[in-house]
């Protein structure tokens, strides 16, 4: 132990994922998506989760025709509000109600089988430098690109030095 005096004041919670839980996600394609790519978000938004920057951006590329509705699919398995705004209103704002589908929680298994299905992994952590998100480790074991939107901090270097994926800022 490197710090003897004060090791009874501290606790070790480790972090990460039941490999035996998650199968291989090169078993899986996007076969359920309809051939459309797939993005998915499974966890709590909140102020520092909030997938408005995400619908903002999917809106304007739509508008400018870089993409297409008809290609791209986005699953939110979250809660359906953030502090009483609905997370189906704003898909709404941003004229994305018919590319955003809000499953609200569903059953983990269900959940993985989604997220399994999918081509791109969302992760919002926004003024959370110093958080790790759980789902992160998931993410990683899943072997899908993930999109990391955030303001800096170690969830980008995770998804950096792993080479899962890109932080946008």
């Amino acid at each position: 132990n490197q710090y003897p005096p004060q090791s009874d004041k501290m606790r070790i919670y480790t972090n990460g994922f039941e490999r035996d839980e998650l199968v291989s996600a090169a078993e899986f394609s996007s076969a359920g998506s309809g051939g459309k790519r797939t993005f998915a978000y499974a966890g709590q938004f909140d102020y520092g989760r909030n997938p408005r920057p995400f619908m903002k951006a999917l809106s304007e590329l739509l508008e400018e025709k870089a993409l297409s509705r008809e290609e791209i699919r986005v699953v939110f398995m979250s809660n359906l509000e953030i502090g009483g705004d609905s997370i189906e209103r704003m898909a709404r704002d941003y004229s994305l109600h018919d590319v955003v589908r809000c499953t609200g929680y569903i059953p983990y298994d269900q959940c993985m089988s989604e997220m399994r299905r999918a081509d791109v992994l969302l992760l919002f952590s926004i003024r959370q430098p110093l958080q790790i998100p759980a789902k992160l480790y998931e993410y990683i074991a899943l072997g899908k690109p993930i999109l990391s939107i955030s303001t800096g901090g170690v969830t980008d270097e995770i998804v950096d030095r792993t080479g899962t994926g890109i932080n946008v800022k």
